[in-house]
């Protein structure tokens, strides 16, 4: 089979140099409501697999359903993917939703404007500046609501920003510890029920899947890697302009297989 053939072509490559300016070639791919609903709803994960076809990463997903019964129909159970967007330049900010009420961004705004402002006053006016914004801003959140709201969009740079960024800066520290122990990663198991979250609680029309990291730790980054989902607006150009909506729960979503067992993903047997 031509699907397997291009997993095990990756898995020859994967702890090599090669490997790695694979996976520096983008920053995601994505998954389509219409594609989602072609799988059964009883799954419990999503099998993403990594594979190698012309020379060039290319990735397959497909329900455990399926894959279990070994039903393969491109394009109906089993989904052929390609990267988008170039990859974020490391000079850039991450990734942040740009829209008009997000509180978070507003905040931000309004302490580095005033920051900006009092650069050249003491560093006593410079702090009171600071907490005459916060105090501003804050006083805006006057209902639970508008609180819940603020601490989530916190959480949400928290639990999908940042891990994106690291991805960026430490990527290279992770390849190469990884390639060492032959690890570097084939295929991750992401719940079902977080793809339900974003095409059915969210109403997604797409799904935006990215590689993070989940901490930068001094020596080892063996479990760090993690497959994380946003939200996604095929009109936007530009990955600043993803809206993330995840909730706290996805922060650390998925299974990368190695180091995790892949006795349960089938197209690796």
């Amino acid at each position: 089979m031509q699907i397997k053939e291009e997993i095990q072509a990756w898995n020859e490559i994967r702890n090599s140099q090669k490997g790695f300016q694979f996976l520096q070639a983008g920053s995601g791919l994505t998954l389509s409501k219409e594609e989602f609903q072609q799988w059964n709803n009883s799954s419990d994960y999503v099998h993403l697999y990594l594979a190698n076809q012309n020379d060039a990463l290319c990735f397959y997903l497909i329900d455990d359903y399926h894959d279990h019964a070994q039903e393969y129909i491109l394009g109906q159970t089993i989904f052929k993917k390609q990267f988008i967007h170039p990859t974020i330049n490391a000079k850039q900010q991450p990734p942040l939703a740009k829209q008009a009420n997000n509180f978070l961004i507003q905040f931000l705004q309004e302490l580095n404007s005033r920051l900006q402002a009092a650069s050249n006053s003491s560093l006593e006016q410079q702090k009171q500046s600071l907490e005459e914004g916060c105090k501003k801003m804050l006083d805006q959140l006057n209902t639970p609501l508008a609180l819940s709201q603020f601490q989530q969009a916190v959480q949400n740079q928290i639990d999908a920003v940042i891990p994106s960024f690291r991805w960026l800066m430490f990527s290279p520290q992770w390849f190469e510890e990884l390639a060492q122990a032959e690890k570097v990663v084939q295929a991750f198991k992401i719940p079902f029920q977080d793809f339900k979250f974003l095409f059915e609680e969210h109403n997604s029309q797409e799904a935006f899947l990215f590689f993070g990291l989940k901490d930068t730790p001094m020596e080892d980054f063996s479990t760090t890697i993690d497959v994380f989902l946003t939200q996604y607006d095929p009109s936007k150009k530009s990955s600043e302009e993803i809206s993330f909506v995840l909730a706290n729960r996805t922060a650390d979503i998925s299974t990368p297989c190695p180091p995790y067992h892949s006795y349960d993903l089938p197209l690796l047997n």
